[in-house]
């Protein structure tokens, strides 16, 4: 070929005592010439060689301001065993016109890699909301020597955002990938006519993932490929995704394996939904069948929709952490009316007509200055008095799960408090996870809109405040408290009790969780009952029949004196304290279906711990079960 010349090079090179030869065979263009004879003059030590490296940045570069986004990384082997820190800096802006870095956030997380051993290690990481970010992975020694350092662009990521929701396929076949591609997109149709949800996003994997939270932003699961040789672990994370309320598909032909979840897969396989946790398992004979197109006919919002109320509504702790936290007490309106009309009193006529008395008027330059003073003091030691005095820490816990398995979802809420401004350190055990929800909703907020106000007029990014975790067990977060301030922070993970709740016969409930519930009741929504039930010590069967049953809901009448079809909840229930039978009241729409059982106890409680020494204010466990027909 012109311009075209084959080169052989050979060169010898004597490294660690030992000579070896290499021949080097290449058809190049002449300019390229020096290339070769560059590389194969270059010194062992500088040619390329096994480097830290970002191997992948969410599912199918998709993810979710509001979950926790895998990211992947690839440690060097090294020639001794040491302990590694690896450090996620994830640095981002608001700026459209500029690069200006108005937040960062700081992972930690430390790994022993053994001698000579090359490490996969996948973390979650939180992604703000932000016009651009920008990840950089360090790893270092223990003793701060840095391994190496790589940095990535996030522009390429996709976010969920705006009612989009991601479908992941998992399959080792194209032919299969395709199909089942299309059923979803298409419905069991698939024609032309048919029209594809502008939400639904797409994504294939072939890799399976051995932690849950690194499928926490997809929203169903598709199993179109031989899991047989999945590790425990990764069944598990595909188990506890569904579990913790997503959807998951299995298509039975081509996953070859009867024993996944098989408490949960009994009898001929049926498109129906089965519950198993939060989330619904959906079973499908083959991909040749096109059971698959029928489950997504009717969009996401249909057959692929949750068939029970699930409670909490939202996967967070956030409205019991409400219920039961800390809540800093403000003046009323009329109680300032009232001491706004005294000092109005003391400092005007009654003032003026002591001095008219004393025959001293120029005086009230000083007094109504000093009224002021007393009165601003007053008010301020006042309102101080029921302020903390001390650091606490409030724990709301919420334990969801079936009457199949022992397995719950674990929903942490954490409320600190703080009496001071002080840098503050909070630890979770219990293999929990921290979630975005409570964190960002503080950082958004945090009352600082006239900083955005300042930032426009002098074109300059606000600064705002950005994790700082240490991904290990337990997790910590550190972070500034101010005076007199609370701060919420969410998490998630598992939890396995000794037993669950099931019926043993017509109307009777036994509890096999090894825990004793102090409070009980049971919601029979699809007939609107709901049944106080007595204190249910573990191991314990409580009857039905013997229990105080009343309405869920109240029929409203409307003007005409007809009743409306719309069933309202009954909203006289007494807030002094919490109570079980407000439960309902946190769900947004009115379900018709399900039986629920709720217990409230004392345990089990994560441990938490603040620094400095905080005390624990208060403690609370909710245990939902979701319950088959009795």
């Amino acid at each position: 070929m012109a311009g075209r010349t084959t080169i052989a090079l050979a060169a010898v090179s004597d490294q660690d005592g030992r000579a070896a030869s290499r021949v080097l065979r290449c058809t190049v263009p002449w300019k390229a010439f020096l290339f070769c004879l560059l590389v194969l003059t270059l010194p062992g030590s500088a040619r390329p060689q096994d480097s830290l490296r970002i191997e992948s940045v969410g599912l199918g570069d998709y993810y979710s301001f509001t979950d926790p986004t895998p990211v992947r990384v690839h440690i060097p082997a090294a020639s001794h065993a040491q302990s590694v820190e690896l450090e996620f800096l994830l640095r981002s802006g608001n700026s459209p016109r500029q690069r200006e870095i108005s937040r960062t956030d700081r992972f930690t997380e430390h790994v022993e890699p053994a001698a000579g051993q090359a490490l996969e290690i996948e973390a979650p990481i939180l992604i703000p909301q932000a016009n651009w970010s920008e990840l950089q992975v360090t790893a270092s020694t223990a003793d701060g020597q840095t391994i190496g350092s790589v940095s990535r662009d996030l522009k390429e990521l996709t976010a969920l955002a705006n009612g989009s929701f991601l479908v992941a396929v998992y399959c080792a076949d194209d032919a299969i990938c395709r199909n089942v591609q299309s059923q979803i997109a298409f419905g069991e149709n698939g024609g032309s006519s048919s029209r594809m949800n502008q939400n639904l996003r797409l994504t294939t994997f072939r890799e399976a993932r051995a932690g849950w939270w690194a499928y926490r932003a997809v929203q169903t699961i598709v199993l179109a490929g031989p899991i047989s040789g999945f590790s425990s672990g990764e069944l598990q994370a595909l188990e506890n995704f569904t579990r913790g309320g997503g959807g998951l598909v299995v298509l039975e032909e081509e996953t070859a394996d009867k024993d996944f979840l098989a408490a949960y897969r009994q009898g001929a396989p049926t498109p129906t939904a089965i519950q198993v946790g939060r989330g619904h398992l959906f079973r499908v004979r083959s991909v040749a069948s096109e059971d698959l197109g029928r489950i997504f006919t009717s969009g996401m919002t249909g057959q692929m929709g949750r068939e029970t109320p699930l409670l909490p509504l939202q996967a967070s702790a956030d409205s019991f952490l409400t219920r039961i936290g800390v809540a800093f007490a403000f003046p009323r309106l009329r109680w300032l009316m009232i001491w706004l009309a005294v000092y109005l009193l003391v400092v005007g006529p009654l003032n003026f007509a002591i001095l008219r008395r004393m025959k001293r008027l120029e005086w009230g330059w000083a007094s109504v200055c000093t009224l002021a003073a007393v009165f601003t003091v007053g008010f301020y030691v006042s309102g101080s008095a029921r302020r903390p005095k001390n650091y606490t820490v409030d724990i709301a816990t919420i334990y969801s799960l079936d009457d199949r398995s022992p397995v719950a979802v674990e929903y942490v809420g954490l409320r600190a408090s703080a009496p001071e401004w002080r840098d503050v350190r909070l630890s979770v055990n219990d293999g929990v996870l921290l979630m975005p929800a409570a964190g960002f909703r503080f950082s958004q907020g945090d009352g600082e809109e006239g900083v955005d106000i300042g930032a426009a007029m002098t074109d300059k990014a606000r600064i705002q405040r950005g994790w700082d975790v240490d991904l290990g067990a337990p997790v910590t977060i550190t972070t500034p408290m101010l005076r007199w301030s609370f701060q919420d922070w969410d998490f998630e993970g598992f939890h396995k009790f000794q037993g669950t709740v099931h019926w043993t016969a017509a109307g009777k409930l036994k509890n096999e969780t090894g825990v004793s519930f102090r409070e009980a009741m049971y919601f029979d929504f699809s007939a609107n009952k709901e049944y106080v039930l007595p204190p249910i010590a573990a191991g314990q069967e409580v009857d039905l029949a013997g229990a105080t049953a009343g309405e869920i809901w109240t029929r409203k009448k409307s003007p005409n004196n007809a009743f409306e079809e719309t069933l309202r909840f009954d909203t006289s229930i007494p807030k002094r304290a919490f109570s079980l039978a407000e439960l309902p009241l946190w769900s947004s729409q009115n379900p018709k279906l399900g039986h629920l059982f709720a217990g409230l106890s004392d345990e089990p409680i994560p441990d938490a711990k603040l620094q400095p020494a905080g005390a624990r204010r208060a403690a609370m466990a909710l245990t939902v079960v979701y319950l088959s027909e009795k």
